[in-house]
Order: structure tokens, then C-alpha cells, then sequence
């Protein structure tokens, strides 16, 4: 059993990445820019798996007023290339 405050779970949960992969609803987007900040998301769409979704989670990303220019490039490549800095150019 751990023994600490619920303020080191939601400590945890804030400091890691979520995608948007089959889940780019404007609800999942706010949610998810409320908690965690356009810094920890990552552009997700679960190819192969779901290859129709790709498309549309741009267009979703692109539609969101809630993510400025900057914040959808973090969350389209640029948070991928600090996570993985081997794949920038």
C-alpha cells in the first residue's frame, strides 16, 4: 500500500504525456490542455490500427480554438523531438 497524499498521484499524472490518439474531441483537447498544458501532449492517431483517424485528428487539432500556432507545433512534432532528440535533423 502506498502511503502518500493523492497530491503525488496527480503530481505524477501531470508530469506525464498523453496522446491524442482517438481523442481529439474539443472536450478531451480542454481536459487535457486544463491539466496538463499544451507541453505534454503529443499528436497521437493509432496508425496503423485506425488509418481513416489520422485526418481527422488534424482537422480536430486544427478546428481547436483552446491551442495557439505554437502550442499546436509542441503538440504536432516539437514535444516528440524532446522526448526523442536522436530523431531531429
Amino acid at each position: 500500500m502506498i502511503k502518500k497524499s493523492p497530491d503525488t498521484g496527480l503530481n505524477i499524472l501531470k508530469n506525464m504525456y498523453y496522446d491524442t490518439g482517438l481523442t481529439s474531441s474539443p472536450y478531451a483537447l480542454k481536459a487535457l490542455q486544463e491539466f496538463v498544458g499544451p507541453k505534454r501532449i503529443v499528436f497521437g492517431s493509432d496508425l496503423p490500427f485506425s488509418e481513416k483517424v489520422v485526418s481527422m485528428v488534424t482537422n480536430d487539432l486544427e478546428k481547436y480554438e483552446g491551442f495557439t500556432k505554437e502550442d499546436f507545433e509542441l503538440i504536432n512534432y516539437k514535444n516528440c523531438l524532446e522526448l526523442f532528440p536522436q530523431l531531429q535533423e
